[in-house]
């Protein structure tokens, strides 16, 4: 018997301040960095909020440090024309009325066929992820095509570094007892994030995606700090993954932001990267027809 799972349905997602979640990302091995009275993730030179959603006055979005050449952050609610770009994502805005008759009909018999087949469970400690969870995530990147595929070694300390902090709730699936599918959840203030989703490929069928979502929100709803669910930014070239997130209830919303990105380079990830362009500046590039 896997010690330290509880029934999804009652699993709520810790709600906890910008500063705490802060530092679970930097005691997970991210990189954050306090300026300007701010909390900012710093991947490879790109800096953004570690609250991805906050809102910032425009004065207050700046070069945050020397070794950046890029940034963004969403603006305030009133200064909308001090943007000059937008975040793309898929949200719940009214967390509180989302609920599976919310959810097209289609979706509804995804979910109820997936309650009736898998058990849901909130994971609270790493032993059914030590186990099992690497067999998943191995799957689902060779699926996918993108994503890293980790040593035994450090996915067991990226576990360890997880659950050291009550910072995040992870949901799994299981068909009797396999593990087949686990989604990651944390929250800054208001606002709660799917963070991972990790299925696998021979599970697909039993419609585990859909529910390991319903019970995402489920658990971001039960939350009385958390209004709001924020699934990741918009991918325009995974047509599919995007109209999934819009059936699962998840609309595009583009939040108004500022942005910079050091001269040239620009141009540069416009011309070679043009999606990577629209999720960091909410700007597309029109498709040239010969």
């Amino acid at each position: 018997m896997i010690s330290g799972l509880q029934p999804a349905g009652e699993a709520v997602v810790p709600a906890v301040t910008e500063e705490e979640n802060a530092l679970w990302l930097s005691a997970r091995g991210l990189r954050v960095v306090e300026t300007h009275g701010r909390y900012w993730r710093v991947d490879q030179g790109r800096w953004q909020p570690t609250h991805f959603f906050a809102h910032l006055p425009a004065a207050d979005i700046r070069r945050p440090g020397r070794a950046c050449w890029a940034y963004r952050a969403a603006v305030l609610a009133g200064e909308e024309s001090e943007a000059n770009g937008a975040i793309p994502m898929h949200v719940v805005q009214d967390l509180e009325a989302y609920s599976l008759e919310g959810l097209r009909s289609s979706k509804r018999r995804q979910i109820r066929a997936s309650m009736r087949r898998l058990q849901f469970v909130a994971i609270k400690e790493p032993d059914l992820l030590a186990q099992q969870g690497l067999r998943v995530l191995e799957s689902a990147v060779e699926r996918h095509g993108y994503g890293s595929i980790r040593s035994k070694s450090r996915y067991q300390k990226e576990l360890e570094a997880y659950f050291q902090r009550d910072g995040g709730l992870v949901i799994g699936a299981l068909d009797g007892d396999r593990l087949v599918g686990y989604v990651t959840v944390h929250a800054s203030g208001a606002t709660a994030y799917v963070e991972d989703v990790h299925l696998a490929s021979d599970a697909l069928e039993t419609q585990v995606g859909p529910g390991l979502t319903f019970h995402a929100a489920m658990a971001a709803q039960r939350s009385p700090q958390i209004s709001e669910l924020v699934h990741s930014l918009v991918t325009p070239e995974r047509p599919g993954l995007l109209r999934f997130k819009e059936q699962m209830g998840f609309p595009i919303v583009e939040v108004p932001a500022r942005y910079w990105i050091a001269p040239g380079l620009e141009q540069l990830l416009r011309r070679l990267r043009p999606n990577a362009y629209y999720r960091f500046t909410g700007k597309r590039i029109p498709v040239e027809v010969s």
